[in-house]
């Protein structure tokens, strides 16, 4: 989930964290669950039951959202230690939730 939120700070272009650590694959592989998951729009190449390449063009609507609540690294460290306090999954649609509860308290909003 991690690389999730770096490479949608990338996309957008705002920020340009370091990525150095992954591999391409890793990074090619991520690109395609944010076009699945609908936090991007791109187009997938495959060749040789591999994916050759990946191509995003612009965050969706549902992207910028996740991303202005993913931004914050105090947030996003909370809701990280929250989950794993929890022995939960990070999904995509409760990291979503448990970022906008954290903002929301945050900004004394219930």
């Amino acid at each position: 989930m991690d690389l999730i939120r770096l490479l949608l700070l990338d996309i957008e272009g705002d920020e340009k964290p370091d990525l150095s650590q992954f591999s391409k694959e890793q990074l090619k592989y991520h690109k395609v669950l944010l076009i699945e998951a609908g936090l991007v729009e791109g187009r997938v190449s495959y060749g040789d039951d591999s994916i050759s390449a990946v191509k995003i063009m612009r965050l969706t609507w549902q992207g910028h959202e996740f991303l202005s609540v993913a931004r914050n690294n105090s947030v996003w460290n909370k809701a990280k230690e929250m989950i794993s306090k929890a022995n939960l999954t990070m999904t995509i649609p409760i990291v979503t939730e448990l970022l906008t509860t954290i903002v929301k308290e945050q900004l004394g909003l219930k």
